[in-house]
């Protein structure tokens, strides 16, 4: 999913919308830049279904899914089961658990732990962003201009300081951003209360 449009890159960049000559450097390096952020932040933010399994230890009643935000409006079943039929009798009633959609964190309300086994426990849920957040999309632009600041100084065989300065700062402003989105590797303790570090 591309994180911006080569549109948002040559308003940013003040180009004249006429100005075609720079289009396809700028969209495949859209496509690369948005991939190199997903990966960064070890995530999907495209909005999309999931079904997703773990496995229960039979202690922790708290589990952190793979993808967030989770949609509140759409379909959300949990289920824990030994044998992995994962039928009615052991879908949990959405009154014994919570959920912290911002975060995509699931925890058990009666103070039970989920089963311990291989794959018992099954969620169905629908998360990741329908439109881009804003400041994500300003990191993704603004990670686009670097990478074309450092192609073009390639293209011209010198490297100007002034252009790799700027380009730095840009990348600077990029990393302050998407450290945000970044997902919190699981058991990793936060004191914000959240997947963030």
């Amino acid at each position: 999913m591309a994180l911006t449009t080569h549109e948002r890159v040559k308003t940013y960049l003040q180009s004249k919308p006429d100005d075609t000559s720079k289009d396809v450097v700028i969209a495949e390096i859209i496509e690369r830049v948005s991939k190199t952020i997903a990966t960064r932040c070890n995530r999907v933010f495209e909005y999309q279904a999931y079904t997703e399994y773990h496995h229960g230890d039979g202690k922790f009643r708290r589990l952190v899914l793979d993808q967030f935000p989770v949609d509140s409006t759409a379909t959300f079943q949990l289920y824990d089961d030994y044998n992995r039929v994962y039928d009615r009798t052991t879908l949990i009633a959405t009154t014994d658990y919570s959920v912290d959609w911002a975060n995509g964190i699931v925890t058990l309300d009666a103070f039970v732990p989920f089963l311990k086994g291989f794959n018992n426990i099954k969620i169905i849920y629908s998360a990741g962003y329908k439109v881009i957040p804003e400041d994500l999309e300003r990191a993704a632009i603004l990670l686009t201009v670097a990478e074309l600041l450092d192609t073009q100084s390639a293209m011209q065989g010198s490297i100007e300081i002034e252009t790799t300065q700027r380009a730095d700062r840009l990348i600077k402003q990029v990393d302050d951003i998407i450290k945000l989105y970044r997902r919190l590797p699981i058991g990793q303790p936060s004191s914000l209360g959240s997947r963030w570090p």
